[in-house]
Parts: structure tokens; C-alpha cells; sequence
């Protein structure tokens, strides 16, 4: 495999540094820079046979737009941010060089890439997709290649609205002012995984997951969904209608048919009950 010079723009954060160690270990020569220091940024532009932006979502654009004319024709540029169509589109528009939006579905805690998922969206990538793909699962890991657009859509579910759900429980916790130690003195274990997954979000980043949500644009259908769906749900435990809430249940029981077998078994597992 071609070893190369690697730019990675955002080299002192976490998820930079976790691709640093990554592509110095699969034998690679690493530059890491931060976004703020632009006389360098655009040297290692220049010298990089591989680009990687890492950087928050909310900056990307803006450093693709001041980087991307300075990477090589011959070179690859690509991010790590977690939405994709604007990305891409801005690394298409603002440089020359094979363009691949990547979003790994892990943080910068995982050891290595042995099982972890990554989706690739490549928009210029004749070159460099082979290399890529053969390097990323020469290590492990599961790779998924979909369009930007498609990206942006399952992250509105996968993320944005996964992390609402445990971000407006977080918060009800915080308004109702219940201890959370004291809580967990009478924890379900599904209520547990549910403290542990609060805990989780609100110990990271807080902007993180404020962009997740309000940079996508394809969240915002779902999101009037979910609110619409907790209205309803709302008057029919404000009216006692328990066979509307069942009903409701019930139909929908029938459209996860498919994960109902793994979800028992990992049940089985951690020793949940149904509460």
C-alpha cells in the first residue's frame, strides 16, 4: 500500500488525534495542525498527499473554504464531521483535488478500528477510494459508501433524534431536581442504561451534540414528528385513554419484528426486564 504524507487539519483534538495514531501506525508520515494557524494549515495543504479535516461542524465549511484551494489536484481531501452534504459540497466547490466525506461512527475513546463502522460518501474518489477502503478494512473496520444526501437523512434519526431523546431526559431530570444518585438507589436495569446514557452526553461536549441537531436540516421533519407524536401521546394520558396508548403500541409493534430477536438476546445479556 502507498505510503503518504498526511495533513490533519484539527491534529490536537481528540478525534485528531485518534486518526493521527491510526495513520502513523498503518505507517504513514502525520502533520497535524490547528485551523488557527493558517500559514501552516496551508502548508500542509500544499505538501499532503492526504487532507483530513477535523474540526468542529459548525467551522468546516469555513476551513474547507480557506484550505481547499491550496490542496493538490493529485491529492485527497476529506472530513470527519458528523453531516455530510454541505461538506462535500463545499470540498467539491473549493478545491481541485478527489473529495471523500467520512463520518466514523465511533468516538476517540475506541481502541482500534477492529468492528467500528465508517461511512463514506466519495464524490471525486477514482483514485483514492481503493486506497482508502483497502486501508480502513485492512484494520477492521465495517464501511459503509452512501450519498451525502442519504447520510444526512439516517443521521437525523441515528443521531439527532437519538441524542434529543437522552438530551430531553437529562434535562426533565434536571427540572424535576431529582438527585441522580438517589435515583438510581431505585433504578430498573433499563432504567440504569438509561442514567448511563445521560450521564454520557452530558459529560462531553456540549456544542457537539447543539450542532448535531441544529446544523442538519434534515432533522427538522422528524423533530416536528416527535413533537407532534408527544402531544398526542400528552392528552391521551391526560384523558386516561390506556387503550388508545396500547392500540397505538401494538401497530407499531408489528414494524420491529425484525430487531425484536437481537433486542431479547442482548436483553438476556445485561439481565433487563421489560421495565
Amino acid at each position: 500500500m502507498k505510503r503518504c504524507n498526511i495533513g490533519i487539519i484539527g491534529g490536537a483534538g481528540r478525534m485528531g488525534r485518534w486518526f493521527s495514531r491510526f495513520f502513523e501506525t498503518a505507517g504513514h508520515t502525520v502533520h497535524g495542525v490547528e485551523a488557527r494557524e493558517h500559514r501552516d494549515m496551508q502548508s500542509v495543504a500544499r505538501s499532503s498527499d492526504v487532507v483530513v479535516i477535523s474540526v468542529p461542524i459548525g467551522k468546516t465549511c469555513k476551513v474547507i473554504e480557506e484550505l481547499g484551494p491550496f490542496v493538490r489536484p493529485e491529492s485527497l481531501l476529506m472530513d470527519l464531521t458528523s453531516l455530510k452534504v454541505k461538506p462535500v459540497d463545499c470540498m467539491v466547490s473549493y478545491s481541485q483535488s478527489e473529495v471523500i466525506g467520512t463520518h466514523p461512527l465511533f468516538g476517540p475513546d475506541a481502541e482500534d478500528l477492529q468492528g467500528q463502522t465508517i461511512i463514506l460518501c466519495p464524490a471525486r474518489a477514482e483514485k483514492w477510494l481503493p486506497w482508502l477502503t483497502d486501508l480502513l478494512s485492512a484494520h477492521g473496520a465495517r464501511l459503509e459508501i452512501i450519498s451525502p444526501e442519504k447520510h444526512d437523512k439516517i443521521m437525523a434519526i441515528v443521531q439527532a433524534m437519538g441524542h434529543m431523546s437522552t438530551m430531553l431526559m437529562g434535562l426533565l431530570l434536571k427540572e424535576l431536581d431529582h438527585d441522580p444518585n438517589d435515583l438510581k438507589r431505585y433504578s430498573t436495569p433499563l432504567f440504569r442504561i438509561h442514567m448511563s446514557l445521560i450521564g454520557r452526553l452530558f459529560s462531553q461536549d456540549p456544542r457537539l451534540y447543539a450542532e448535531l441537531i441544529a446544523l442538519n436540516p434534515e432533522a427538522k421533519r422528524p423533530l416536528a414528528m416527535y413533537s407532534s407524536l408527544l402531544e398526542k401521546l400528552k392528552q391521551w394520558v391526560d384523558e386516561g385513554k390506556t387503550d388508545e396508548i396500547s392500540g397505538a403500541l401494538a401497530e407499531a409493534s408489528h414494524f420491529f419484528d425484525p430487531v425484536k430477536t437481537a433486542s431479547f438476546a442482548a436483553d438476556k445479556d445485561l439481565g433487563i426486564d421489560s421495565t
